[in-house]
């Protein structure tokens, strides 16, 4: 989607306040990740002396360890997922900022916990055949492209060898080959991005259709010449 410089303008704020959810989440994550960590690491620690007591404390403490970040990962996932599908929609279309919006599309999907249930399976089952496509389309291409890019460095020093230079490494060789893997990297990424792509706005239009069903203004939005002229 291309956004011009006054739509851009409008929608700061609400962007700024995603922003500031997300980074405060992932700081939330990354506090619970070492509260988990401080925790096994000291029932290490403690297991050092022998005894079944100790070892059993141990194997609680780690399978716990273990439920938690499990389960704190999938509420996170679920989080965010809920967030970019079903409350940034509402977001851009009644310009609220991002806690009001929650509030609201919480207090819409609490009247319908059944569909909310069902369209939280649905997501999940498209994203996993989506991610399952993807995986099976671009991990030989992928490999394609890395296996190419080895056989032409091949090729290069063999040719090289051929005129009676030698490839030796040195600062302007490093410096050679690092802007080569750094060009593969860009390509594969930019593939990536586009064979992914049409996935990422069939989920994101799935979420969009499910919210816009119960706010007339995403609805209208999506209606909207100004929206598809933005989108084009």
């Amino acid at each position: 989607m291309l956004i011009s410089g006054p739509i851009w303008s409008d929608v700061r704020s609400l962007g700024n306040s995603y922003f500031l959810w997300f980074m405060g989440l992932l700081a939330a994550v990354a506090a619970a990740l070492a509260a988990c960590l401080a925790i096994t690491v000291r029932s290490l620690r403690s297991a050092d002396s022998p005894g079944t007591a100790n070892a059993v404390r141990l194997s609680i403490v780690t399978v716990t360890m273990l439920a938690v970040v499990v389960l704190g990962g999938l509420l996170v996932a679920i989080a965010i997922t809920l967030t970019d599908d079903l409350v940034v929609p509402v977001m851009f279309a009644e310009n609220l900022k991002l806690l009001p919006a929650w509030r609201k599309v919480g207090g819409a999907l609490s009247l319908e916990p059944g569909a909310f249930a069902v369209y939280l399976f649905l997501r999940f089952t498209v994203s996993l055949l989506v991610g399952a496509f993807l995986l099976l389309f671009l991990f030989p291409a992928v490999l394609g492209l890395f296996s190419g890019a080895a056989i032409g460095g091949a090729l290069i020093v063999l040719a090289l060898r051929m005129v009676g230079l030698h490839w030796v490494w040195n600062g302007a060789t490093m410096a050679l080959a690092g802007a080569a893997v750094l060009v593969l990297t860009l390509v594969v990424l930019v593939f990536l991005s586009v064979i992914g792509m049409p996935g990422q706005v069939l989920l994101q239009d799935f979420g969009i259709q499910f919210v816009a069903s119960r706010f007339s203004s995403v609805q209208s939005r999506c209606r909207s010449p100004l929206l598809r002229r933005a989108a084009g």
